[in-house]
């Protein structure tokens, strides 16, 4: 099942984008896109994996250009209030790549409830 909805984004630069959201929902998986223009010019991309009543997220992605506007922020938002209306459990192992440092998307992460489960990686956001 895919849904494509639009939404009007503002960044941290106050500047406003048009935006098309596109999400897949699969028999074990969640993909959340951001794109232009609906010209499939993807900016950002989340995966979340369904594993026992949860949803884990596997990767969040954003293109370089779009990075520290806000987008990873929202494609987070996106994946929580889809967790919450299906009443699902919300877990993501924090591993950063690129310029993203741990202990900014550590704290990224808790700002939206997540708690730390079982070691210093795991953070879990429950169900709703």
């Amino acid at each position: 099942m895919e849904n494509v909805r639009t939404a009007v984004l503002t960044l941290k630069s106050d500047k406003t984008i048009l935006a098309y959201i596109r999400t897949s929902i699969k028999n074990d998986s969640v993909n959340i896109k951001i794109e232009f223009d609906n010209s499939k010019y993807e900016i950002g991309e989340l995966n979340a994996e369904i594993e026992n009543n949860s949803y884990f997220i596997s990767r969040i992605f954003i293109k370089k250009p779009y990075r520290n506007l806000g987008i990873g922020r929202f494609l987070i938002e996106q994946m929580i209030y889809y967790a919450d209306i299906n009443h699902m459990r919300l877990a993501v192992i924090v591993n950063p790549y690129g310029e993203m440092s741990f202990s900014k998307l550590t704290e990224i992460i808790l700002e939206y409830g997540f708690v730390l489960e079982s070691n210093r990686i795991k953070m879990v956001r429950p169900a709703n």
